[in-house]
């Protein structure tokens, strides 16, 4: 069963990696990684609020210097700040929930 899902792997990347201008990818547990295909990152599968943001307005893609990154789009730019004003608001805290 472990060799076949390998073999699926290892041809997804393949085709992946050979479609014109498919060179980074989405990866990681929760959608969180810009990887090129041939790096292989591996995410530690744990959520984080701002992965909404990469879900939702994200696109990964090659930089200046060939390296997959998340480009920080208005829309992205965005997200993330309104969730960091929310957050930055949020009048609770573990120590007011136990008072």
């Amino acid at each position: 069963m472990y060799t076949k899902f390998l073999k699926i792997i290892a041809s997804v990347t393949f085709l992946l990696s050979s479609v014109a201008g498919a060179e980074c990818l989405i990866t990681g547990c929760n959608n969180e990684l810009c990887s090129d295909v041939a790096q292989g990152k591996v995410g530690v599968c744990e959520w984080q609020v701002q992965y909404q943001c990469y879900q939702q307005f994200g696109v990964c893609a090659a930089d200046q210097d060939g390296n997959c990154a998340w480009v920080q789009t208005p829309q992205l730019q965005q997200c993330l700040e309104n969730l960091q004003q929310k957050i930055d608001g949020d009048p609770y805290t573990p120590e007011s929930a136990s008072e």
